[in-house]
């Protein structure tokens, strides 16, 4: 099954292939109505290169190295290192960029999730 093509909400478990790494960005989960409140996708980052900053708002988000390496930086934060063998998290309204700083592409997936509306939340 291929999430990218189910419109409605996924209801069991899924396998979902992650892309070459010639691919910049991948969608892997793309939030409501297929998630409650997760998105995440896969990025591929040339030597040099970086996402734009951007903040998580008022979701949460998780950062897994898969190759290469690079830093994760923002106005208010001293750099981490992004490389396999650590996850990065990146608690609400935290502004960030991702660079790779290496001489090989930079693999990561990131796991975004919202915080849900007050209907959503379990008393």
């Amino acid at each position: 099954m291929n999430p990218q093509l189910t419109p409605s909400p996924i209801t069991a478990p899924i396998q979902i292939p992650l892309s070459d790494a010639n691919v910049c960005h991948k969608s892997l989960l793309a939030g409501p109505p297929q998630t409650r409140f997760l998105r995440s996708g896969q990025i591929t980052l040339a030597p040099g290169d970086s996402v734009s900053l951007h903040t998580t708002q008022e979701g949460e988000e998780l950062i897994i190295p898969l190759s290469g390496s690079g830093q994760l930086t923002g106005p208010e934060m001293e750099p981490l290192p992004v490389e396999p063998g650590s996850v990065l998290y990146n608690p609400p309204r935290t502004w960030h960029k991702v660079s790779n700083t290496g001489v090989e592409p930079l693999i990561y997936v990131y796991v975004y999730a919202s915080l849900p509306d007050e209907t959503d939340r379990v008393s």
